[in-house]
């Protein structure tokens, strides 16, 4: 679901953008815009994250898995969509100077960043938002892939036999 929201809050108005060659969208749509992405964006790789990390646990710790619940797994998510209110929530309370307008570079309309305190906020931000699951997900996916290709080259040795 997160995909579907972010694909609606970002790409979808940048498209219309682009071939309207402005923004068509209203000034309301353009004020909310930079924070439902910079909600929706952090929260779809926090869950490829989780989906990542999950299957490398399970393929390495299957006995411990039969103990995970779906309960569990929600309780997770939940944490992910309300822990990442934080960034809209920061923009709000720290860009009372700041502004959004639209950008002719990415055909989308964009927070300022103009107060003094995102100089030591934005790159925090930045490490969080995209460094750190994108190199979580790197580091759950190759230990699965190289496991997946030894079950695989396995199987066909056996011939799927055990």
């Amino acid at each position: 679901s997160s995909g579907i929201t972010l694909s609606v809050t970002h790409v979808l108005p940048s498209a219309i953008s682009l071939f309207a060659d402005s923004w068509v969208l209203g000034e309301a749509l353009c004020y909310v815009k930079p924070y439902l992405s910079y909600y929706f964006y952090p929260v779809n790789l926090s869950l490829v994250c989780a989906l990542t990390t999950g299957k490398f646990l399970l393929l390495r710790k299957p006995l411990r898995a039969k103990n995970w619940s779906r309960r569990r797994a929600h309780v997770v998510c939940g944490m992910f969509w309300i822990t990442f209110l934080i960034y809209p929530a920061l923009m709000i309370f720290f860009g009372k100077n700041d502004h959004v307008s639209f950008d002719y570079r990415t055909y989308a309309c964009e927070y300022g960043w103009k107060a003094y305190t995102w100089v030591k906020i934005k790159p925090v931000m930045f490490v969080m938002i995209a460094v750190v699951p994108n190199a979580v997900v790197i580091i759950t996916t190759v230990p699965t892939l190289k496991y997946l290709l030894a079950a695989r080259k396995s199987a066909k040795r056996t011939r799927g036999s055990v």
